[in-house]
């Protein structure tokens, strides 16, 4: 499906303030849109925590150069053509407006290259999202994201991210999104480095629990009974990689003091934490604990 511009009804139900507050937030928008790609290969690099540079390159399926113009203008997408598309998602981002806000805080560039195109082309970006300049470049096929100066036209907002103690929390932040999205996705290969350093590095595998063994202990992993349950009622598949207890168990477990590292997602999408109390009430019924 090609780019298009969403229909003002459709724009007024999904748009959102918010967007790009953090380093953290700019990295899920880009490895979601990888994702949707289709890649199965995807790079995060990071200067200086983000603030300098964030660079995510991908092996997906590329931007038709008949699209390019419209990927950072707001409320431009694939995903969706209407409000009622929502009921059938099978898509991350789907609202067009993360490259658009990025265009406002930072100097963004597109490198893609499609199966079609002979040769790759890097895009330049003005803060509206209009395309300023055009050039080939060698790279194979798949996108590549970099957004330099992040927040540079938010002193505040970069004095308060530039601060010691906010730039090491926010880079634990990056790497907690880049495991959380890399997990349930177990055939993708995923590196994040920082200043040109590895911080973490995720192989391919085929089940959950293999994903799950490149983020905590394997004897941990080990130790995990893996529970399956459709429910016949709500049609709900559910997926418990949990401690080893008995069945009578399960209940108090997942009503108890998670304070532990885990990890909760609803149709592929990770779960906030501030919302763990809701995840367990909707486990507790659907199991029927």
């Amino acid at each position: 499906m090609s780019i298009n511009i969403l229909p003002q009804s459709t724009i007024r139900q999904i748009t959102t303030s918010q967007i790009i507050t953090s380093v953290s937030t700019a990295v899920k928008e880009l490895i979601e849109n990888a994702i949707d790609a289709k890649a199965t290969s995807i790079q995060i690099n990071l200067m200086n925590q983000g603030l300098d540079l964030i660079e995510v390159k991908d092996d997906g399926s590329g931007i038709p150069t008949q699209d390019v113009p419209l990927i950072c203008q707001a409320a431009t997408t694939s995903k969706i053509t209407d409000i009622t598309d929502l009921d059938s998602l099978s898509s991350y981002g789907f609202r067009g407006e993360a490259l658009n806000a990025l265009c406002q805080i930072g100097e963004v560039s597109v490198t893609t290259k499609t199966n079609s195109d002979p040769v790759a082309s890097m895009y330049k970006f003005s803060h509206t999202g209009e395309v300023t300049s055009t050039q080939p470049s060698h790279f194979p096929n798949g996108t590549t994201v970099s957004v330099k100066n992040l927040f540079h036209n938010l002193p505040v907002r970069k004095q308060y991210l530039s601060s010691k103690n906010r730039m090491l929390e926010e880079l634990r932040k990056v790497e907690r999104v880049v495991k959380c999205l890399s997990l349930i996705h177990c055939k993708l290969r995923v590196t994040l480095t920082h200043n040109k350093c590895v911080i973490w590095q995720k192989n391919p595998v085929w089940t959950v629990r293999l994903s799950l063994s490149q983020v905590i202990p394997l004897n941990i992993v080990n130790n995990l009974d893996e529970i399956q349950y459709e429910s016949a009622v709500h049609g709900a598949k559910l997926l418990l990689l949990l401690p080893k207890k008995s069945a009578s168990e399960i209940g108090a477990l997942c009503l108890g003091n998670m304070q532990q590292a885990y990890f909760i997602y609803v149709n592929k999408r990770p779960v906030r934490v501030g919302k763990i109390e809701k995840v367990r009430k909707n486990i507790r019924r659907v199991c029927q604990f």
